[in-house]
């Protein structure tokens, strides 16, 4: 017999590829969505339209063996879905990130028992996204006492990814030129394909494996930022020569963790980020492919989607061209 799962969300990037895993794993599959991005995605699933915020009353009555949350942001709409779907499933996996444990400080080879950053006054704010993260961890494990777990993801990437983080070093380095490259070289930098990340999440849905896991990759991994630049270069046949920045000239002109530019980590997140034990994760069934097979798939994605790419960064050519000219005066 199939097993039942319901996704809320389900048609964007994480959602997707958990919904793709389970449908070829020949699972009975439910998105709970507002039906605004890709709606015409996995006709051979079931879709509910609506609103978690207050408009959960759809999915009154379904029955689930399992609940993948990978829309959850703010602790109030988390502890409502949860309990108001406490007798719905049997097992439910929220999508969380390492964020919890801060945003710049990470400590070098942390675990899941690090001390995660305090609550914001604001509950509801969400730029303290990694605080709030933990806070809906808390309202699911209520909900879900020893049937629940946390994902806390890393830097995610791969096909159908609408940040830069691929995207832009794909685009660019064919371009040839001096592409600004940021921080070291030599910086670490743990990746997790979007599609491991969903094969683990359903992983441990199945053997009901509870409680918080970190999970990036790969697990013993010295692969750098310059590693991840190269890989694109060397997927596109790229000419374009890299300018490494150091993270004061990067901060002083706008710098944005992960996006402006894409890729740029502190020194001080990197050391955290790099070093992240995930042996849990692994033991109870993470595995992560080659970054080249990553580079590669997104890749020939992108060239598929052609114009129809979507992409939210917002670091441009232009903006590099300025802030490299700075550089070198």
């Amino acid at each position: 017999m199939a097993r039942r799962l319901l996704i809320l969300g389900g048609t964007v990037f994480l959602g997707r590829a958990v919904a793709h895993e389970a449908l070829e794993r020949g699972y009975e599959v439910t998105l709970f969505h507002r039906g605004q991005t890709n709606p015409g995605l996995f006709p051979e699933a079931n879709h509910v339209h609506g609103d978690r915020d207050g408009g959960l009353t759809p999915l009154y009555g379904g029955r689930w063996d399992a609940i993948v949350d990978t829309s959850g942001f703010v602790p109030r709409i988390v502890r409502d879905s949860a309990q108001s779907l406490a007798g719905c499933a049997d097992f439910y996996s929220f999508v969380s990130t390492l964020s919890v444990y801060g945003d710049d400080d990470w400590p070098a080879n942390f675990d899941e028992t690090t001390p995660l950053e305090p609550p914001p006054p604001d509950r509801e704010d969400t730029r303290a996204y990694g605080p709030l993260k933990a806070l809906c961890e808390e309202e699911v494990a209520e909900a879900f006492p020893e049937r629940s777990n946390a994902i806390r993801s890393g830097v995610i990437v791969g096909p159908h990814d609408r940040t830069d983080r691929l995207h832009w070093w794909l685009t660019r380095l064919p371009m040839g030129g001096e592409a600004l490259a940021p921080g070291e070289e030599s910086r670490l930098l743990k990746t997790i394909d979007v599609r491991d990340l969903a094969a683990f999440i359903l992983t441990t849905t199945e053997t009901g494996a509870t409680g918080p896991f970190n999970a990036t990759g790969p697990q013993s991994s010295t692969q750098t930022v310059g590693e991840v630049i190269v890989a694109c270069r060397t997927a596109t046949e790229g000419t374009a020569t890299l300018i490494w920045c150091d993270d004061d000239f990067i901060s002083s002109h706008g710098g944005a963790r992960m996006s402006n530019p894409p890729l740029w980590l502190t020194a001080r997140s990197a050391i955290g980020l790099g070093t992240t034990n995930v042996d849990r994760a692994y033991a109870a069934g993470l595995n992560c492919r080659p970054l080249t097979e990553t580079v590669h798939d997104t890749l020939e994605w992108m060239n598929l989607a052609g114009d129809d790419l979507p992409r939210s960064g917002t670091w441009t050519i232009e903006r590099e061209r300025e802030v490299l000219a700075a550089f070198r005066s």
